[in-house]
């Protein structure tokens, strides 16, 4: 692992840093790799990591990290008054929290169950989206895949024009019918589930939404 400047990276060519700290656009090998460092890092702390956004649909620039994580052993901390948690711990926290006290990233500014967002040293945000009971990979991975109008699209019912057959819904990171949740472990579950096709990644465009 190679350190630039007290931030984790592997093979990013410091040519880099400087435009990285101005927070301008990246070029996608440049996230990519980034991306990567992340996933290497957090993996022990979870059953599946993925990245996400457009990273994962090939774009020549990329202005956000987006990464999908279904972590290991949450523990929960909080309960609400109908006993469902509120707060949880997860060997992802526990990982991220070691990694901020030898100072490898500046901090997290969003820090929530299902998703955390963490400030790298040169101020690149990595978007992390946990996979949470009663949420599915299926649902979470293709919805954080995107782009927004594709997801929002997708999540839409189609008397509004969007792609959600009659009594289907997205709620809470899992997929009803009826009201009774489908299984959706994988991407092609859930297209399949509401009557469409495989989409590769890089094909998914909704404009107007």
């Amino acid at each position: 692992m190679v350190y630039i400047e007290n931030a984790m990276y592997t093979n990013v060519h410091p040519m880099y840093t400087k435009a990285l700290r101005k927070g301008q656009i990246m070029k996608m090998v440049t996230a990519k790799l980034i991306a990567e460092e992340w996933v290497e890092r957090l993996t022990p702390g979870c059953e599946r990591i993925e990245i996400a956004g457009s990273i994962r649909r090939r774009k020549a620039e990329v202005k956000d990290i987006e990464i999908v994580a279904l972590p290991q052993s949450n523990r929960v901390l909080e309960v609400n008054i109908f006993n469902q948690p509120t707060k949880t711990e997860s060997q992802v926290d526990l990982i991220l929290a070691d990694m901020l006290r030898k100072g490898e990233f500046l901090g997290l500014t969003r820090n929530g169950n299902r998703f955390k967002q963490i400030k790298t040293m040169l101020g690149i945000k990595i978007d992390l989206f946990l996979v949470m009971p009663p949420a599915q990979w299926g649902v979470i991975y293709v919805l954080r895949t995107g782009p927004k109008g594709f997801s929002h699209w997708l999540v839409t019912s189609s008397q509004k024009g969007g792609a959600l057959p009659a009594n289907y819904q997205v709620r809470d990171g899992e997929l009803l019918y009826h009201g009774q949740a489908l299984s959706t472990p994988e991407e092609v579950d859930f297209f399949g589930a509401i009557g469409l096709g495989w989409i590769p990644p890089e094909e998914r465009e909704k404009e107007g939404w």
